[in-house]
Parts: C-alpha cells; sequence; structure tokens
C-alpha cells in the first residue's frame, strides 16, 4: 500500500471518528477529544517510517476538518 493510500485511510478515519464524536453527550466528547483522540492520532501515525511527521500531518488534518465541520465557527 502506497504513502498516499495510507493516508486516505487515515483521513478516512479521522472524519469517520470526529463526526461520530459530534453525537456524544457534552462530557464523553470533551473526554474523547481531550484523551481518546490524541492516542487514536498516535495509533494512526505508527503505520509510517516517521510517526513523527506523520502525526503532525494527521493533526493538521483533524484540525483543518473540525474547522470546516458544518455547525462549526
Amino acid at each position: 500500500m502506497s504513502e498516499d493510500d495510507r493516508y486516505a485511510l487515515a483521513e478516512a478515519a479521522i472524519e469517520r471518528e470526529l463526526t461520530e464524536a459530534q453525537l456524544l453527550p457534552f462530557e464523553q466528547y470533551v473526554g474523547f477529544m481531550a484523551h481518546g483522540f490524541p492516542v487514536r492520532l498516535w495509533e494512526l501515525a505508527r503505520m509510517y517510517d516517521n510517526p513523527e511527521i506523520a502525526h503532525r500531518h494527521l493533526l493538521k488534518y483533524s484540525d483543518d476538518f473540525l474547522e470546516d465541520f458544518p455547525g462549526q465557527e
């Protein structure tokens, strides 16, 4: 699998998980964003030869996704 394919899979997982998180009760959402999601980003980043760089890319992708999420201002 190419690196571009791996990034596409990771980005799809990020979109799915952040979209599903929007449906959680507030306390669970805050817990997920503070603890669960950062761990998940590192799990996804470990798929790459350089996880530190991949983590930065995935973190920026998730930040951009949340910024553009419908209903967010």
